[in-house]
């Protein structure tokens, strides 16, 4: 199978409310989750960009890493309007969409996800019936339903989706690389980041 020419978009604009401090920066095994994230992408990408809040967080984060940071669109928007800003900024006609909070993602199952997702206008791991839309791809005719529902002020990423050419990546699929779901493992609180230096000092999570 091909592999398309890929951006990959990590959403920072989250609140961090629950850890009470900036989560993307916050570090898991010696480095920070951003730069975790940032380096297990880089494989499959062509480009890695930042979606943040404000400006200053603009000015903040390019003194982490290199990478192009834009300011999310709709900032009432929820993930989706991150999902929305990201696809649009990006300078490939597909985007792999992460959040920066999750240290653990798997090379190889970020590999397979991408093959052949050019056939498709959202390739989304299903686990349980339920769907990872901060760990999926997403191409540029996304666009419109995306935008339409954010001008309706629903924040449901997943609504959209009957609208559009989906490929769902089930779960036996995703375990044969990632067995425990590390992948979609996030850090929310401090007692997610207690577990996840855990795992990170086991060596489970990579």
């Amino acid at each position: 199978m091909s592999k398309p020419a890929l951006t990959t978009v990590i959403l920072a604009g989250g609140k961090s409310r629950r850890l009470g401090t900036n989560k993307a920066l916050v570090e898991v095994g010696g480095r920070a989750i951003l730069q975790r994230v940032a380096e297990r992408v880089q494989p499959v990408s062509v480009e890695t960009l930042l979606v943040v809040n404000t400006e200053e967080e603009v000015s903040l984060y390019g003194k982490v890493g290199a990478w192009r940071t834009v300011v999310d669109a709709f900032p009432d928007g929820g993930a989706l309007g991150g999902v929305y800003t990201g696809v649009q900024a990006a300078k490939t006609d597909h985007s792999l969409v992460v959040g920066c909070d999750m240290p653990f993602l798997n090379h190889d199952l970020l590999a397979y996800i991408v093959e052949g997702s050019e056939r498709y206008d959202v390739v989304i791991p299903r686990l349980d019936d339920v769907l990872e839309p901060l760990h999926a791809i997403y191409a540029t005719t996304c666009l419109t339903p995306m935008r339409t529902l954010l001008l309706a002020h629903d924040r449901q990423i997943i609504k959209f989706l009957p609208q559009v050419k989906v490929r769902y990546v089930e779960q036996n699929e995703v375990e044969r690389f990632d067995p425990r779901l590390l992948s979609f493992f996030n850090v929310n609180t401090r007692e997610d980041l207690a577990r996840a230096e855990r795992l990170a000092a086991e060596g489970d999570g990579q």
